[in-house]
């Protein structure tokens, strides 16, 4: 990213207050979702408005080195996306065997498929084919 352009304190403090707002909308959309309340829904927008931050961030800093930009989201991002699926792998082989498939677990490796359990990671395939988009 071009670190030349800086974005103005009073924008970077809108992003900020919109960051808390998405922070607790996805927060209080869980705690909602666990007691089934129809609220949840209403407040299921968290995720997107942190997509729509880091692809205002993006557009308006610009990415100059493509190759830098690449691999440190895949550091960043798909790294631990690997790891915390393996960890899952592994515990699921150890207590819970006849819920783990290997074919899966490939596909969520993929990002082409999600494991049990791991529907919450739905928004890390959404981010990079925003990252292949960009």
């Amino acid at each position: 990213m071009d670190s030349s352009r800086r974005i103005p304190a009073q924008t970077s403090h809108a992003i900020a207050y919109l960051r808390f707002l998405a922070c607790m909308m996805i927060v209080t959309c869980h705690f909602f979702q666990a007691y089934d309340n129809d609220w949840a829904y209403v407040l299921n927008t968290g995720v997107q408005i942190f997509l729509l931050i880091s692809g205002f961030l993006y557009g308006y800093t610009g990415v100059t080195d493509i190759p830098r930009f690449y691999s440190g989201r895949i550091r960043k991002v798909y790294l631990p996306y690997i790891l915390w699926t393996m960890i899952i792998s592994f515990l699921l082989i150890a207590f819970a065997y006849d819920h783990f498939n290997i074919r899966v677990a490939v596909a969520q490796i993929l990002m082409v498929g999600r494991m049990d359990g791991q529907s919450h990671l739905w928004f890390i395939p959404v981010l990079f084919i925003c990252y292949l988009i960009l």
